[in-house]
């Protein structure tokens, strides 16, 4: 249920919201929030603006931070709420500007329009248009993506970093503001915690592993877990090239299609921009291919890299830089290399969330506020874990028969 201080909040955002519109006279319908296990970090609140004169109605999207004070001492809500509020006040408006400077006609519609943003502690609030009511759906997270949707999203991420490729080249003084205070948000996730969130899933991995006669990938794989610490964070000062979108499992996309099988999307909307920094692009590519595809679509990860690279170079080109002394092919494979375990371990706990029914997802913001630590909130228990054990191991023999 929704606090009525939320709901507070937000008849005060949109006097202000619907003045910029010019709606004086209106009232407000309440649509729908999201479900425990769709957005961890806040409230999500779809809604509704009819016009006295019922002309046209307005359909928004409202996502707030959590207000739970003991939420806010164990996560670094403020700081996760700031650099999605940074991202669409600074970054985002600045992309565009780049674009309309060095190309007008390079396409990047890939992002939610925004309409308000609130930067006060403790109300830390963004208002978008509603998408859904624009045509795009969210793809059924329990579900793999197949190579059409993989191979879209790759595109797009290609013309997404080459905006900061671009920049970074162009605009150095720029890029460097934008990115000065971009630190690893991930830092702020228990440090040391990080081998207790993850230490139970990666030992099933490896006994699923050893149980399919593979010990010695288990052997190789030993490594993940003794640098657990470092993995999601450490990067070569000359590796960050890009403002990564940073977390993209399967609920931070929307997609828009032309016909009713949804075989293949025709947009896409990225979402959530809360863990944004400056990284190298294959933790983005990492991150969203070992979360959201299984066997189907990984027996063509050559092709999907390949895919990601043309659509960078070719935008990047666009943009008035050249690629081959930005980021060649084989500098990319190399940061594979490099950078591509973090998302591999996430896939531990990013599947299983994938798969969790509604009503079994956790509900981190109770759980903190009954003492649980932010480790025990991701201590998650499938109900049948035949999908996951084979999504999972789909992965992980991927990842150890092509890099290890």
């Amino acid at each position: 249920m929704t606090s009525e201080i939320i709901i507070e909040n937000l008849n005060s955002m949109l006097e202000k919201v619907m003045d910029e519109l010019s709606v004086k006279n209106y009232r407000m319908e309440i649509d729908g929030q999201s479900e425990t296990g769709d957005n961890y970090m806040g409230e999500v609140i779809f809604f509704r603006i009819i016009p006295e004169d019922d002309k046209e109605v307005y359909h928004f999207v409202m996502k707030t931070a959590k207000r739970s004070e003991e939420f806010r001492n164990k996560l670094p809500i403020e700081k996760i709420y700031n650099r999605e509020l940074f991202m669409y006040s600074e970054v985002f408006p600045y992309f565009r500007k780049f674009i309309d400077e060095m190309n007008p006609n390079f396409e990047f519609d890939n992002l939610p329009k925004l309409y308000y943003v609130d930067k006060g502690l403790r109300q830390e609030t963004l208002i978008f248009e509603n998408l859904k009511t624009n045509g795009y759906k969210l793809h059924d997270r329990k579900t793999p993506w197949n190579l059409e949707h993989s191979m879209f999203v790759m595109e797009q991420y290609g013309k997404y970093h080459a905006l900061s490729f671009a920049i970074k080249d162009q605009k150095p003084e720029v890029f460097k503001h934008l990115t000065k205070n971009m630190t690893n948000l991930a830092e702020e996730f228990g440090g040391a915690n990080m081998k207790r969130i993850y230490e139970e899933p990666f030992n099933r991995v490896m006994a699923l592993l050893a149980k399919v006669g593979r010990d010695d990938l288990v052997k190789k794989f030993a490594f993940l877990m003794e640098n657990i610490e470092t993995i999601f964070i450490q990067i070569e000062e000359d590796d960050k090239l890009v403002i990564g979108h940073s977390d993209c499992w399967n609920n931070n996309f929307m997609f828009k299609y032309k016909d009713e099988d949804e075989t293949t999307p025709s947009k896409m909307c990225f979402l959530d921009f809360q863990l944004s920094t400056i990284d190298s692009p294959v933790r983005d590519l990492a991150y969203n291919i070992y979360s959201t595809c299984d066997r189907s679509c990984l027996d063509h990860f050559d092709l999907l890299l390949e895919t990601y690279y043309k659509s960078l170079s070719s935008s990047i080109r666009s943009l008035g830089s050249n690629p081959d002394e930005l980021f060649t092919y084989e500098q990319l494979k190399q940061h594979w290399t490099k950078y591509s375990q973090a998302g591999l371990i996430l896939s531990t706990i990013i599947i299983k969330i994938e798969l969790l029914d509604k009503a079994d997802a956790p509900d981190i913001a109770k759980l903190t506020e009954d003492g649980k630590n932010i480790e025990e909130c991701f201590d998650i228990t499938l109900k049948d874990y035949d999908e996951y054990n084979r999504r999972i191991l789909d992965v992980f023999l991927h990842y150890g028969d092509k890099f290890l």
